[in-house]
């Protein structure tokens, strides 16, 4: 005991004391304050005595004596750092773990601080901290809790985050990284608030744009609920409301509270007024920002929701039947007669425009994409979307997107065009490819090249496995929704992307291309009653169709008909018209027999009928076979069967 100090002293006797008698311990200690007030291990001491009895009010005296006295102990700070983590855990700015009851604590004894302390420990420990992170985390927690702060340190906080975001770039295109986040999601909501800071017009462009990356680059990813962000697009556009606010836009004003549909009518209205105006122009300016992010967010929508998991889909040009008997007398309008008819499911657009979300998207989309006048649309427009690639990678959303409204609107040849551009530009990397030559497929059919349409449709199928096998809802095909009656010339509907779905598109757009180049050839022919097959009986009239051609000609001869023709309905038809009662029609479909004669006179012949009968029933036996695996069989292997027909 001789070695110690008079301050050592007066803390061992207190200490010796705490559990035998807690009022002379505490007596020691009073002592040791009023002799020594300027010695930091009492004062500390007597701190920790306070904070071992959950005596938040002396706790927070000492604690004050400690921060005016001794700011720059390293024990002090320890406290103080335990504090700062607390306050950051309760603004959800860092996660503790097993921590709750002493977050709790320093929580409480932040709360029992006069208002000036608080407001000294954020600042003081924000000024301390080597890492930028910490840093911002810190003064943010200091203008959230005391807003009258936000115009002296909310411009620095902003300048801070963008420089640490600026940094991060220089090494690597990171759109999405800490300070990006916390900037986009966390600090411009509240500087931009309500009582929004004046920051310069300079500033705020570049923090759209960066908001603007920051959002593209997580929903291209597919990214939100890994970096804690609920609504992307939401907060994108209360973003842009905030900043339009303070750059003078009055069109951005309620962006974040209104529908897509009622921004892009409001935005069509000044849409030639805008795009006429220079582009450095607070008009046009406007005018493109708010298109521009009600075009991505509804495209990213579209997209995500015909690329639902379990269930996705693809826009095919389908087919449509106009019953002359039945026509509607009342005066066609403009949209009638150039507009194609939209289907989705088992509905029509037109019947319940408002129920079908995937269709309502696919329209809102386009509805923003035209507010750019897609023909000539402005260079900001390009460049906007160039940069957006550098940094946030392949906009394939995007790509596709265009693909499909150029389908829709029946600007076949710019169709082919981007989708041989999305398979060029793809550098190696990993695209659906049955899904570029599905839509190459249709754009050749549309514009007549029935040969190039067919190879398309066979490569497609060449990725056959790699489709989904069935979706939720769709358990088989949907061949037979594929022609809906309408008046106006065209229909174009969102199949269900898998394996049955698919193959029926293209054996239904195949049946059609051979209808119409048929010419009455036994290849031809052939290949129909292959085809038709597919998700019996959808294409059961272009069976009956096919067998009056057949009639037509007395006869066929396809030597594949055993090994692709397992259907019983065609296999009962066929033998039927072999009959003398079916027209005894000369069928030279089964390998190593002669076709099957007329019957002549007084039986003769009668043998060849019965093998012929016999050969026949052989082939019903197969009916139990995967028609559709016999279907990709014939057609990837055989292509040239389909396209000789089409020379």
């Amino acid at each position: 005991m001789s070695g110690l100090t008079d301050q050592q002293y007066l803390v061992h006797r207190a200490r010796e004391l705490k559990i035998k008698d807690p009022h002379q311990s505490k007596a020691w200690m009073l002592t040791a304050n009023s002799l020594f007030p300027d010695t930091f291990s009492i004062q500390f001491e007597s701190y920790s005595n306070e904070k071992e009895a959950n005596h938040f009010k002396e706790c927070a005296s000492y604690f004050q004596k400690l921060l005016k006295k001794f700011p720059s102990e390293d024990n002090f700070w320890k406290e103080i750092n335990k504090m700062t983590d607390a306050l950051k855990a309760e603004f959800k700015l860092i996660t503790t773990v097993g921590k709750e009851g002493g977050d709790d604590f320093y929580l409480q004894l932040f709360d029992h601080l006069d208002e000036e302390m608080q407001q000294k420990v954020l600042i003081l420990a924000s000024e301390r901290s080597d890492d930028t992170m910490q840093k911002c985390h810190l003064l943010l927690i200091l203008i959230k809790k005391f807003p009258a702060l936000t115009f002296k340190y909310g411009e620095s906080l902003v300048e801070t985050l963008v420089a640490a975001d600026s940094n991060e770039q220089s090494m690597q295109a990171k759109p999405v990284n800490c300070y990006r986040r916390m900037l986009v999601a966390d600090v411009l909501p509240v500087i931009l608030g309500p009582d929004s800071v004046p920051l310069p017009s300079q500033l705020l462009h570049k923090l759209l744009t960066l908001s603007l990356e920051f959002t593209v680059a997580l929903v291209n990813r597919n990214s939100s609920q890994s970096w804690d962000i609920k609504d992307p697009w939401n907060l994108m556009l209360t973003n842009l409301e905030m900043i339009g606010r303070g750059l003078r836009w009055p069109i951005c004003k309620n962006i974040s509270k209104s529908r897509p549909e009622q921004i892009i009518v409001s935005l069509s209205e000044i849409q030639r007024s805008a795009l006429q105006s220079s582009q450095d122009s607070s008009q046009f300016l406007q005018f493109f920002y708010c298109a521009l992010v009600t075009c991505l967010q509804a495209i990213y929508q579209y997209d995500s929701l015909i690329s639902a998991k379990g269930e996705p889909c693809i826009l095919v040009e389908a087919f449509v039947t106009h019953d002359s008997e039945n026509k509607t007398k009342r005066r066609k309008t403009t949209e009638d007669t150039t507009s194609p008819l939209i289907s989705h499911g088992d509905d029509l657009s037109t019947n319940l425009p408002l129920e079908d979300k995937l269709i309502v998207e696919f329209q809102n989309a386009c509805g923003a994409w035209q507010l750019f006048s897609p023909s000539a649309p402005p260079q900001k427009f390009h460049s906007v979307l160039t940069s957006l690639a550098s940094v946030c990678g392949r906009l394939d959303a995007i790509t596709k997107f265009n693909i499909d409204y150029l389908l829709q609107a029946g600007q076949f040849r710019e169709c082919l065009q981007e989708v041989r551009q999305y398979v060029f530009t793809s550098n190696g990397e990993q695209i659906d490819r049955a899904w570029a030559h599905i839509k190459l497929c249709i754009a050749h059919y549309c514009m007549g090249d029935y040969r190039s349409s067919a190879q398309s449709a066979v490569d497609a199928l060449g990725y056959y496995d790699q489709l989904l096998e069935t979706g939720k809802k769709s358990g088989g095909g949907q061949t037979c929704h594929l022609t809906k009656p309408t008046t106006r010339p065209r229909h174009v509907r969102f199949m269900s992307y898998t394996q049955q779905c698919v193959l029926g598109y293209c054996c239904k757009l195949l049946t059609s291309v051979l209808q119409e180049s048929v010419g009455g050839g036994d290849m031809a022919l052939g290949n129909m009653l292959v085809l038709c097959q597919c998700d019996w009986p959808s294409l059961r009239e272009q069976v009956y169709l096919t067998l009056h051609r057949i009639k037509m000609k007395q006869g066929l001869n396809f030597p594949l008909f055993t090994q692709y023709v397992i259907n019983m309905d065609i296999i009962e038809e066929l033998t039927y018209l072999s009959s003398s009662r079916g027209g005894g029609l000369s069928l030279d479909v089964i390998p190593g027999a002669r076709g099957t004669p007329r019957v002549g006179t007084r039986g003769a012949n009668r043998g060849e009928k019965e093998d012929f009968k016999i050969a026949m029933m052989k082939q019903a036996s197969r009916s139990h076979e995967d028609v559709n695996k016999i279907l990709v069989e014939f057609l990837t292997k055989n292509p040239e069967y389909i396209l000789q027909c089409l020379s």
